[in-house]
């Protein structure tokens, strides 16, 4: 008798259990559509815009760029390394990971050339160069004021844009001393938005979420297309 009961206790407890169990996800399914429906009625009805046009209204809290005009010009350039540098290049040149094929073991050779960028005792190896252009006064300034007069909208917020763990640079900043030859550089990811200088000394400035957007802007604007609008078939496959 008693072993029946402690049967019959362990079908009503399993029994309980299954039934909270379905009762919950059912309850999380209606509260999660509930939420959306109610979200679509309250952008339609009160503020008659679509979904889209609602969240691109929302991409104000992403922005949180803001021109400062902290430093003047002269200001500016006494920076290292504009302080130094008698000319400023900017380049793009075939990452080491674009001469690979889709399944990223067979190399692909697209292009006839080496890879990456080589500068070797302040001499830049213009062979694995795609595209070179010098900056003028007004191209160094636009520059600067990316780098240095635009700042974060409130400092005690965090941003969004953290970059990734990758590193494939196709685009960089060279720095030309007065004797010619290169004493620093910046080697720039687009793809996993991040930078890396040689000296370590300068950087991109204050890391606000739309940082590398302008800085891509910067080189679409001056001319360079690879690494910017223009990307190795297989990265575009892939992505």
């Amino acid at each position: 008798m008693e072993r029946l009961i402690r049967i019959n206790m362990r079908l009503v407890t399993i029994i309980l259990f299954l039934f909270l169990s379905t009762t919950a996800i059912c309850a999380f399914g209606v509260e999660q559509t509930s939420h959306i429906d109610t979200a679509k009625h309250f952008v339609r009805k009160k503020h008659k815009m679509t979904t889209a046009e609602a969240l691109a209204k929302h991409k104000i809290y992403y922005d949180d760029c803001v021109f400062i005009n902290k430093y003047t010009l002269a200001e500016r350039l006494q920076k290292y390394p504009y302080s130094k540098a008698v000319k400023i290049l900017a380049v793009s040149y075939i990452s080491m990971w674009d001469n690979f094929g889709p399944d990223e073991k067979k190399p692909q050779k697209f292009l006839d050339k080496k890879t990456e960028l080589y500068i070797k005792n302040g001499v830049l190896d213009t062979s694995t160069l795609i595209e070179i252009k010098e900056l003028t006064p007004d191209q160094i300034g636009n520059l600067t004021n990316i780098v240095y007069n635009t700042d974060l909208k409130v400092h005690d917020q965090v941003g969004f844009d953290t970059g990734g763990a990758c590193f494939y640079p196709r685009n960089a900043l060279i720095f030309y001393n007065a004797e010619g030859k290169v004493f620093d550089y910046m080697e720039i990811c687009f793809q996993c938005h991040e930078f890396h200088s040689l000296s370590k000394r300068f950087e991109i400035g204050t890391d606000c979420n739309q940082k590398y957007d302008l800085l891509k802007s910067f080189f679409k604007d001056i001319g360079i297309r690879y690494g910017i609008v223009e990307l190795p078939k297989m990265y575009q496959e892939k992505h």
